[in-house]
């Protein structure tokens, strides 16, 4: 059942992460803690501009202090696979200066959301002859 008070947000991301988030093998989006980001809650979705309107749910949001912290607490593969802990830091360290890992990192644990309503609506039709 759809929370009529969900929100859906519409993230950038590189192609490379999308078509991993998209697979079901990259299930962690890390940010840093800009004021929309603070925003996300369970149950929310995301959308990745530029690829499809494909819904991930939000099912999990964790915030930490800093990397290192987010790191020793969750996998890093299932946020950046074949990658090491520490390679991952080094990435997030390179994209993110101090003054933003400052405003807290932030794990997004997603899952692509399935569309149920053309299975019902298909449903719907067998099950009143109007498909027939």
């Amino acid at each position: 059942m759809v929370d009529v008070m969900a929100k859906n947000y519409n993230w950038r991301i590189k192609r490379d992460y999308y078509n991993l988030i998209n697979k079901g093998i990259k299930t962690l989006e890390i940010r840093v803690g800009y004021p929309d980001i603070k925003k996300v809650q369970k149950g929310d979705t995301i959308t990745f501009k530029d690829y499809s309107n494909i819904r991930f749910e939000v099912v999990r949001v964790t915030r930490y202090e800093d990397f290192p912290e987010m790191l020793d607490n969750e996998d890093s593969s299932k946020a950046i696979p074949c990658v090491s802990k520490y390679k991952a830091l080094e990435m997030y360290q390179e994209i993110y200066p101090e003054d933003k890992e400052a405003l807290g990192v932030y794990v997004f644990e997603l899952q692509k959301q399935m569309n149920d309503t053309k299975i019902y609506s298909l449903s719907a039709l067998v099950n009143s002859h109007k498909l027939f």
